[in-house]
């Protein structure tokens, strides 16, 4: 409810603090950041509101500073019966901000206690315990995180995480914060220093620093998944620790995901992205991978509603290109057009990819010109990270060898191994050479293989086409 828009940051950061402290309490089930946040200053009554978040109950009220001080006001409402059980006014220094949060979350247990009495759930009081006394540290840390989440401008928040860890270098959270960003910026064309290494350095020092974290697992696991040599136990032992860690971590369970549909174990990344949905259900990105996964399985109409899905709430990049075959099959030559435009292609280069869509196993003759049209910053070659553009290209224009034996696999693009389009690339001599090298085979001969995938004595495997209804 604060108008402030210059502390809006500031406001959002504490919410987002009560809410990671309120969901970690016993016997309450709560909305995620993303779905209670989309409410910001809604004008609908409380009961509606409730309504669609499907809980019982709303904590709704303002945070204004001013200098070195802070006044929040908070309220609980029993949304079912439209009565209030607590409502107080903080007017503190700044430097009692953690404090405060302490007095929030116990006072809101404590209100909920008798109310949940009768439904067997004890609510057990709650501790915030400051992990920095420097207060400018703080905010910035805050301040970085609302441009972290809404992925508005990461070379600053990158600036304001750098800052955070020079200002306090004991700042667990803040070089957990620093590690989950370096670990995407890469993905969204940033790459003027090796944050990938960065980022794992970053993680490292965080779990030094307080070893319960649970991102900075996440980050690990991202990073030894982004290029190779690839561990992949590692990779997913990491993973298994983050959501260990913390199991309403949303973006840990969709990290998890990544590397179970890399390695073609289907039904665990579904079961990861449900648990996903599950902590938040207003996470698009864990829709779209949903989407991306129905399409390794072959169930076009499935991942193109859900890519539709995402489209609907405005979400569009991530991803998207992967979808231009389906598109195509269903006869949208629009919406491929319409995509390859929203990614600035270039308009030779996009003439060629929907050429190579109406002639299957077509080979430009200008094929090194076409890819040079892909020119560094391009959407095309930088959204999806790295060398996803050429790879993706490499495989739509028919040209298996060069992308088996060229191609410097990565996390996007090591996707490319499962992709049904076109006829001719999975199964082919190449594409078990290009899996070969992803470190596939030697993780299942250790682990076990994926049910459609067999090994074929001890030197040779198969693979069958991963379906699902």
């Amino acid at each position: 409810m604060s108008a402030d828009e210059d502390n809006a940051y500031f406001s959002d950061g504490i919410s987002e603090e009560l809410l990671n402290v309120l969901v970690r309490v016993d016997g309450l089930q709560v909305a995620s950041r993303t779905s209670s946040f989309a409410y910001k200053g809604s004008e609908l009554g409380t009961r509606r509101i409730a309504g669609e978040l499907g809980v019982s109950y709303v904590l709704e009220g303002s945070v204004r500073k001013s200098a070195n001080t802070v006044r929040i006001t908070a309220q609980l409402i029993d949304a079912v019966q439209d009565r209030h059980l607590w409502s107080a006014t903080y007017d503190r220094d700044l430097t009692d901000i953690f404090a405060i949060q302490d007095e929030i979350a116990n006072a809101i247990v404590s209100a909920l206690r008798s109310e949940l009495a009768s439904e067997g759930k004890p609510l057990a009081a709650v501790n915030v315990q400051a992990d920095t006394d420097n207060l400018t540290a703080y905010d910035t840390y805050l301040k970085a995180r609302e441009l972290f989440i809404a992925r508005t401008d990461l070379p600053d928040a990158t600036r304001l995480f750098e800052r955070v860890v020079e200002l306090d270098p004991g700042f667990a959270r803040g070089w957990e914060g620093l590690g989950a960003l370096y670990s995407i910026l890469e993905s969204w064309g940033i790459a003027d220093r090796d944050y990938t290494a960065l980022a794992g350095k970053a993680a490292r020092q965080a779990l030094q620093l307080d070893p319960s974290l649970s991102m900075p697992h996440a980050v690990l696991g991202m990073v030894g998944s982004s290029r190779p040599p690839f561990d992949w136990p590692q990779v997913l032992s990491h993973m298994d620790k983050a959501v260990a860690a913390d199991p309403h971590n949303a973006t840990a369970w969709l990290w998890r995901s990544m590397p179970h549909m890399q390695l073609g174990y289907f039904a665990e990344a579904e079961s990861d992205l449900q648990r996903c949905l599950q902590v938040d259900p207003a996470y698009q990105n864990c829709v779209r991978w949903q989407a991306s996964l129905a399409l390794l399985e072959g169930n076009e109409t499935r991942a193109l509603t859900l890519f539709e899905q995402g489209m609907a709430e405005g979400f569009f990049l991530n991803r998207a290109l992967d979808f231009l075959p389906a598109l195509h099959s269903q006869g949208d030559r629009i919406g491929i057009r319409l995509i390859l435009d929203r990614y600035d292609v270039d308009p030779v280069l996009a003439n060629a990819i929907v050429a190579s869509f109406d002639h299957p196993g077509w080979q430009p003759d200008d094929m090194d010109a076409l890819l040079a049209r892909l020119a560094p910053g391009d959407l095309l070659a930088d959204i999806d990270s790295g060398a996803y553009g050429n790879v993706q290209l490499l495989l739509w224009f028919g040209a298996f060898d060069r992308l088996a034996d060229a191609a410097a696999p990565n996390l996007p693009n090591s996707h490319v191994a499962w992709q049904r389009h076109p006829q001719g690339w999975f199964g082919s001599p190449q594409w078990k050479r290009f899996v070969v090298k992803l470190g596939f085979v030697e993780h299942w001969r250790r682990h076990g293989f994926p049910p459609h995938c067999r090994a074929v004595g001890d030197t040779d495997f198969t693979c069958g086409r991963p379906e699902k209804p």
